[in-house]
């Protein structure tokens, strides 16, 4: 059975939240009571959207190589996340149930999410709702 709120899982779906609304590909970057956390993938890196050395170092590179789930090499947006919340996911499915596209790999996955607990963009508290937060490990003395 398809875990369907679990972190690394790619749908694809029309969202109407994007500009223009346009049918866009997303990965569950956490969870947490509630809701998930998701990333938006993208065809380029928009220059004038991500107009700062910053917004593109958030930016993680993905091959098609290997991917089932993607049609060409494409970007994972780090530097922003949105959240939806399960009972809207699980509705959503249920009308469409090829929105479900594939799963990141584990090292893919480790790796957006060190972005995503790096960016100065996303707020703390989001990162803490969903225990995106860095652990610092005291130095022996």
């Amino acid at each position: 059975m398809l875990a369907i709120y679990a972190p690394g899982t790619v749908y694809r779906e029309f969202l109407w939240t994007t500009t223009p609304p346009k049918v866009k590909r997303y990965i569950i970057l956490a969870e947490n009571t509630d809701s998930i956390l998701i990333a938006l993938i993208n065809s380029a890196i928009n220059i004038n959207y991500l107009g700062t050395q910053e917004l593109r170092n958030l930016q993680l590179k993905l091959s098609a190589d290997g991917r089932s789930y993607l049609d060409h090499d494409s970007y994972l947006n780090c530097s922003q996340v949105y959240e939806i919340t399960k009972v809207s996911l699980l509705t959503r499915l249920k009308a469409d149930r090829n929105m479900y596209i594939g799963t990141m790999n584990r090292a893919d996955l480790e790796r957006a999410t060190h972005l995503v607990v790096s960016a100065g963009t996303i707020n703390a508290k989001i990162k803490r709702s969903y225990a995106l937060v860095s652990v610092k490990i005291p130095e022996s003395r």
